[in-house]
């Protein structure tokens, strides 16, 4: 998702070209629909040989004339320095590209160091704003999808608790989320609970754990109709995934909670979210296995993440946090 507002930077700068994306089957459909792309290139990492000779020849036979590597990985370098292209922009060492760029990594977001890479091409101070591909278009599916559960109309929001498989140290205990959920329904706001269908075991036990009327969308919505059905939310919940990424570019508030990552590079795009992480003397260690107590998200209480998405629902100041509501006591009262 970072890489969205670069290509309208590039195509901005260069509107006569040809703008050619490299990325993976799950995102080409996406890339497609991007006014600033012109063509997609579909490649799927894997350990066969055959598979990634097949996509360097192709590259190599292209002719481009500038080739940028967000990426810069240790696979990609390859895929770059194969294209030949007469400007090749990265951030290793090597043969591979005909410009490295040393990023500074010090408080800038994701985009802004993808922006830096493109400093030999006097682009690295250029303006970047939020944007998604046909969002007037996601919207309308999002919209169908909560017309046929009925809450089109009313307040919601999203509740996203997964991630990547094997990241399981960016999770946020299941009761917690359940806490929270019920905190959002004493509020008169509907819970949604998102996900791929490989989080849909999880969607379904956090939504059914909330109650009514908790929902579940996980499995039911593709990468179109989940950025409209986060566009349209009152404020969006996450861990550190893709999905959040995406709720920041759509413009929807994000409430974004991080564990074993960096919470400023790997923080939501743009301004107006909130960004919960509790810093320890392991923090920002970045792996997939906790050998400790995984102390960074799971004494991160629902109290903590009520108050900050009390913050962006009722108020906007981010130094004003509300009283928090038990949701025990006010199902009682009601």
């Amino acid at each position: 998702m970072n890489v969205i507002p670069l290509l309208a930077v590039l195509k901005s700068r260069y509107p006569q070209a040809e703008l050619t994306v490299l990325t993976g089957p799950l995102t080409a459909g996406l890339m497609s629909d991007d006014s600033c792309v012109d063509r997609v290139i579909t490649h799927q990492r894997n350990h066969n040989p055959w598979n990634w000779t097949k996509t360097a020849a192709a590259l190599w036979r292209e002719q481009f004339d500038l080739v940028v590597d967000l990426q810069s990985s240790r696979y990609s370098r390859w895929l770059a320095g194969s294209t030949r292209a007469a400007v090749r922009l990265g951030t290793r060492s090597g043969p591979f590209y005909t410009h490295r760029v040393k990023l500074d990594l010090t408080g800038k977001q994701t985009v802004e160091l993808f922006r830096d890479i493109l400093k030999p091409i006097g682009l690295h101070q250029a303006p970047l704003t939020k944007r998604f591909p046909q969002l007037d278009r996601c919207r309308e599916s999002a919209a169908a999808i909560l017309q046929s559960h009925g809450i089109l109309e009313k307040p919601f929001a999203v509740l996203n608790p997964g991630h990547s498989p094997a990241w399981v140290t960016k999770r946020w205990p299941e009761e917690h989320w359940i806490r929270l959920g019920k905190t959002l329904v004493a509020q008169q706001i509907v819970p949604v609970v998102t996900g791929a269908s490989s989080d849909k075991e999880l969607a379904d036990r956090i939504a059914e754990g909330i109650g009514p009327p908790g929902l579940s969308f996980a499995g039911k919505t593709d990468l179109n109709s989940l950025a409209g059905v986060l566009s349209l939310a009152r404020v969006v919940i996450s861990t550190d995934s893709g999905p959040m990424h995406m709720a920041a570019m759509v413009g929807g508030p994000v409430v974004a909670l991080f564990g074993p990552t960096h919470p400023v590079t790997s923080g939501p795009f743009g301004d107006g979210h909130r960004v919960l992480h509790r810093r320890l003397p392991c923090s920002y260690c970045f792996k997939k296995e906790c050998p400790t107590q995984h102390e960074c998200l799971d004494l991160l209480s629902p109290a903590e993440v009520w108050n900050a998405v009390s913050d962006v629902l009722f108020t906007g100041d981010s130094q004003v946090m509300l009283p928090i509501v038990d949701p025990d006591s006010a199902n009682r009262a009601a």
